[in-house]
């Protein structure tokens, strides 16, 4: 028999990995040091939870996913001012990013903040890329959030990472398979794919609204 490890991770690693973006940048960006060169990104406590204990990671990623644009537009726009607006390469805009952090600190941090929230992009496209989706790419992603994983000490979520990657590394051919086709995600009502885990958060939300939050008697038979 054929035993299939349907773990997915994708919905709790995307809101975890918007949670400690928020801890590691979103608290700074109150102060001098912010966002875009300490123009204060997030001007007030209040925003920053806005991050840090979000309901919905999709608010913070349409928020920010615009501002990820304006960063790269911004990139080019300094290297062709510098070089009498000459195209540049891929290569030479890296290293035109690389020499501008090294003479700005501000224009560091913001360097920081771009590329690992595009790192949190890269895992909510999985979801929906391709007709089978992408667990190849996620599972890459999710080794390279473990960088944010352990800056900011989230031991739990480190070590289930960790264990997971190892799992996946040496894990059969066949396994890997059907944990692409069938337990990375799930369709959703109109043919809409969605994380595996998330769909049994929304049968739990579901769950709870019919059976309400107060224990009556027959509580656990309607469970």
């Amino acid at each position: 028999m054929l035993g299939v490890w349907a773990e997915s991770g994708g919905f709790h690693g995307v809101i975890k990995g918007t949670e400690l973006h928020g801890l590691l940048y979103g608290n700074k960006s109150v102060t001098s040091h912010g966002y875009n060169g300490g123009n204060v990104f997030l001007p007030s406590e209040g925003r920053c939870g806005y991050y840090t204990s979000q309901s919905n990671p999709d608010r913070p990623h349409a928020q920010t996913g615009n501002k990820i644009p304006a960063f790269i537009y911004d990139t080019y726009d300094s290297y062709e001012e510098q070089h009498q607006n000459v195209t540049c390469s891929h290569k030479e805009l890296n290293l035109s990013v690389l020499a501008r952090t090294t003479a700005c600190p501000a224009y560091d941090y913001e360097t920081h903040v771009v590329c690992e929230y595009e790192l949190i992009l890269a895992l909510v496209d999985c979801e929906r890329a391709g007709p089978q989706r992408d667990f190849p790419s996620f599972e890459r992603c999710m080794r390279m959030m473990m960088n944010i994983l352990s800056r900011t000490h989230a031991t739990g979520y480190f070590t289930m990472t960790a264990r997971h990657t190892l799992y996946w590394t040496v894990a059969s051919d066949t396994a890997f398979e059907w944990q692409c086709k069938l337990g990375f995600t799930s369709t959703y009502k109109n043919g809409v794919p969605m994380f595996l885990d998330k769909t049994v958060e929304n049968r739990v939300k579901n769950m709870r609204r019919w059976i309400e939050h107060t224990v009556r008697a027959g509580h656990d038979k309607r469970v």
